[in-house]
């Protein structure tokens, strides 16, 4: 939804620019404007300021007052930041066909592995504390196996979860990751009545049958037989056995126990963060600069394993390494160009085959040189990454570090640890989300989105001059 709102915004912007800039600005239109002008904007390029984004000036005062002549845009381009979140609250989740994904519904409700342990408490799930009563915090590294009740559904139910801290401090269970689910939905070989329905890749369940279980994930890596009883234990991992998934099932009554849990840490582990839905993230193979300040307002990040700075940051490294877009999709088939000291606002959006289609990568360009500049021979002085869509997170995302190690999965907790209390937070209880916005001087922006389930979901940079 975001990005049909904001490419309307964009495809808006663009007619007005056929009539103020022309129809035809290429790139050879950049070469007869810096013959012309060396080091002063064309007089037909001032409707660009105005549509796409304020224009520096000697002073903040100015930039601002050309902050309210493009209101209407600014405006627009911040409620759709925020309204993302409403519009995507809607947005059907299915599970993966894959199910190394580690995704399950249980009565219609989506997860992915790992989850926090408060999610399946926000859903009435409970310490069985006749089975287990070790106390409810869990050491750094430490994993325990927690038995855990619904008063939902049949006493006899048994349910198991595996609950790990991956952080550097002790931690409440509830604060912790599951990374391990396991029910038992039967009593000896029939189906209690009260379960909860829970739904597997290959849209696998209770009752399915031996066949279908092969039929949708192939033959399994071990079976275990127990002809007295009357049932088989199929066992499926993946090639780095991080994955695993494990079905009992009769021959009359049909599956009636699954497993399934993942051993990965996630990359963020390695910060003492962890990602706590599912989001997976990776670079590719490419190589992990982690020498950044401490300090985010040096706006330097690590973002799919390179270094940046807002300071200084052409767009071409991006497209190194596979991030890139498509000036047709904002109505400018021939190029665009940008004269010096121009800006566009973060409404670009990059996107690369490495990663979920779902994925938003924002960006807005600035051409701080004295010529004039193809766009893509700019830089950039805004980023913005979400790596959730919906109410789920997305499989295949980039990792991003910014200033004292925090990251994709990083808490509340730690981003105040690192930065202090924000200068302004936005809550959303229906959508359990809280932004926290870290400024300086006016012109050094610091968004993070952090999901009360999840962690932080996004991060936004912004590098005002």
């Amino acid at each position: 939804m975001k990005k049909k709102i904001l490419l309307g915004v964009m495809m808006a912007m663009v007619t007005m620019s056929v009539t103020a800039c022309g129809a035809g600005k290429t790139t050879d239109s950049a070469v007869t404007a810096e013959a012309n002008t060396e080091a002063q904007p064309q007089e037909g390029d001032k409707g660009l300021k105005e549509m796409f984004d304020e224009k520096d000036n000697d002073t903040k005062k100015k930039e601002e007052e050309t902050e309210v002549e493009t209101t209407e845009v600014e405006t627009t381009e911040a409620e759709t930041t925020e309204k993302k979140k409403e519009d995507k609250k809607n947005d059907e989740s299915e599970i993966s066909d894959d199910w190394e994904d580690m995704q399950f519904t249980m009565d219609g409700e989506f997860y992915a592995l790992p989850i926090t342990f408060g999610v399946l408490e926000d859903e009435g799930w409970e310490i069985n504390t006749d089975v287990y009563d070790d106390g409810d915090e869990v050491e750094p590294g430490d994993t325990k196996v927690v038995c855990i009740y619904n008063d939902d559904y049949d006493e006899d139910l048994s349910t198991f979860v595996s609950v790990t801290n991956y952080g550097k401090s002790t931690k409440s269970l509830s604060d912790c990751v599951i990374r391990n689910f396991s029910v038992d939905a039967a009593f000896a070989d029939e189906l209690l009545k009260d379960i909860p329905e829970i739904v597997v890749a290959q849209g696998i369940t209770w009752g399915s049958t031996a066949d279908e279980v092969v039929e949708a994930f192939g033959e399994p890596e071990s079976i275990y037989e127990a002809e007295s009883l009357g049932y088989v234990t199929y066992t499926y991992e993946n090639d780095d056995e991080d994955c695993e998934m494990e079905f009992m099932i009769y021959e009359n009554t049909g599956v009636t126990e699954i497993e399934i849990g993942t051993r990965k840490e996630k990359t963020a582990a390695t910060s003492g963060n962890s990602l706590s839905a599912g989001a997976s993230t990776n670079n590719n193979g490419k190589k992990k600069d982690a020498d950044i300040s401490d300090d985010w307002k040096d706006m330097e990040f690590i973002f799919d394993g390179e270094k940046y700075s807002l300071e200084d940051a052409p767009f071409e490294t991006l497209q190194d390494n596979g991030w890139d877009f498509d000036l047709a999709e904002y109505g400018h088939e021939d190029g665009y160009v940008l004269n010096p000291n121009d800006k566009i606002s973060g409404t670009i959006y990059l996107s690369n085959s490495d990663y979920d289609k779902d994925l938003d990568v924002m960006v807005g360009f600035i051409n701080r040189t004295k010529k004039v500049k193809d766009i893509k021979e700019c830089s950039i002085w805004t980023f913005d990454c979400s790596i959730a869509y919906g109410s789920r997170l997305l499989q295949d995302v980039p990792e991003m570090t910014i200033a004292q190690g925090i990251t994709w999965g990083s808490t509340a907790d730690e981003v105040v640890e690192a930065f202090g209390e924000a200068d302004d937070e936005y809550r959303s209880d229906d959508l359990g989300y809280t932004k926290y916005t870290y400024e300086d001087d006016y012109d050094k922006y610091l968004d993070i989105y952090v999901y009360d389930d999840y962690g932080v979901t996004e991060i936004e940079m912004r590098l005002y001059e």
